[in-house]
């Protein structure tokens, strides 16, 4: 699991024990179900990935990238579009719940650029 993804669920475990702390016993189970969330896709990502580094590839390799790559880099760039959403919605509706999604979408656009860095 990589850090990014346990402060994702500390934070979100937090926002739900400080929902459930105010009475909102609805909410608390909404962040709590993003936490456990948070942590499976992370869990299963880190069980997908082989363990080794990519390793130097040739300039011409390197442009090419796989159709598991291409899938990824969509994602995150979609992760990301919608964090930045979210976090503009979430700076009216629960300010605290907008510092964890502006956290979430600098981590989404990193591992984005980190994708378009490896296909230069």
């Amino acid at each position: 699991m990589s850090p990014g993804s346990a402060i994702a669920a500390a934070c979100f475990a937090l926002i739900s024990l400080w929902r459930f702390s105010d009475g909102e016993y609805v909410w608390a189970a909404v962040f709590a179900a993003l936490a456990l969330a948070n942590l499976a896709f992370s869990m299963r990502k880190a069980s997908s990935t082989t363990g080794g580094s990519r390793g130097f590839r040739s300039r011409t390799a390197a442009a090419r990238l796989t159709e598991d790559e291409v899938r990824t880099r969509r994602n995150w760039r979609i992760i990301a579009g919608a964090g930045l959403a979210l976090t503009i919605a979430a700076m009216f509706w629960f300010p605290p719940l907008a510092l964890v999604m502006s956290a979430l979408t600098v981590y989404s656009a990193l591992q984005l650029r980190k994708f378009r860095t490896a296909a230069a």
